[in-house]
């Protein structure tokens, strides 16, 4: 996503991308990071803004040492949240999370999240995730039976759980392809790391994209399917969750083996809509520049 934004700055904006994190090893990742303190602290003041994007837990602690950094310099932070866990995880440190992050402007992803995290850190705006333009609905026949992952290899992500929903659905002829895994067996294809697009040609085609997460944010692959026009079954865990999405309850094979022998096409475009690349842009320059005139 943060590439996604980078690539469309709002109009008559410039922007630059710095990564603080890697997904190699622990030093990579402390590399990246100190790689990053290094950079704002000799040229953070040649920004008009520094956008940080955070989730939880030690993110939260290197994205606030960050934020710090461009706020001595003069600068103002726009602290966005991602995190699924972020509710959770503030809890019991509410107060020092929140003085924290009182100088920056804070955004969240929906207004579900604002209703969650406003009484927790104080007042927060809401801007949504874009969805790629490159991502078209092409009306293709989809093929029959075909169940879709998208996801790293993380445990949020329930691949477990797919695999289970797999061998449950085999005996009527579904198939499942995940990437994040390199996993085999008889219905299942692990494709791993996949580019884009290969992505955006297994949305095309697959009759539904299985989202079983245990906590997301708003999830790109959900916005991603929308716009290719792909079906949806999405645990219950997921938050603001589209009504053309189907919700099924968290790790209930039952629930989620009847969705899949009820699935209907479903419409996207309206609920697709207000997260198109230019929506967003528009809704980043106008924040951006009320931040800028008030410096």
């Amino acid at each position: 996503m943060m590439r996604l934004l980078n690539s469309h700055p709002p109009e008559g904006w410039q922007s630059e991308l710095l990564s603080s994190h890697s997904q190699k090893g622990i030093f990579s990742k402390l590399s990246a990071w100190l790689g990053a303190r290094r950079y704002l602290k000799r040229f953070s003041t040649k920004f008009d803004v520094v956008h940080i994007h955070c989730a939880a837990d030690f993110s939260y602690r290197r994205k606030a040492n960050l934020a710090k950094i461009a706020q001595k310099n003069g600068v103002p932070v726009v602290f966005q949240i991602h995190s699924g866990k972020f509710d959770s995880w503030v809890m019991g440190r509410e107060k020092r999370v929140k003085r924290c992050l009182t100088p920056y402007s804070i955004v969240v992803l929906s207004e579900g999240w604002k209703e969650k995290l406003s009484p927790l850190i104080g007042d927060v705006e809401v801007v949504v995730n874009p969805v790629d333009p490159e991502i078209k609905n092409l009306n293709k026949t989809r093929e029959k039976k075909s169940m879709l992952l998208l996801g790293r290899p993380d445990p949020v992500k329930g691949h477990r759980f797919a695999f289970e929903l797999a061998r449950e659905m085999r005996d009527d002829g579904w198939t499942l392809n995940v990437t994040g895994s390199e996993h085999q067996e008889e219905n299942v294809e692990g494709l791993g790391w996949i580019s884009e697009d290969l992505k955006f040609e297994l949305l095309a085609k697959a009759t539904v994209l299985l989202v079983p997460s245990s906590h997301e944010g708003q999830p790109m692959v959900i916005l991603e399917a929308m716009a290719a026009g792909c079906p949806i079954i999405a645990s219950d865990k997921v938050p603001d969750l589209a009504s053309v999405v189907v919700k099924a309850k968290f790790e209930n094979i039952d629930e989620w083996r009847a969705a899949l022998l009820d699935l209907k096409p479903q419409s996207m475009a309206d609920a697709i809509a207000n997260h198109s690349m230019k929506e967003v842009s528009a809704a980043w320059g106008l924040l951006y520049a009320g931040i800028k005139i008030n410096r």
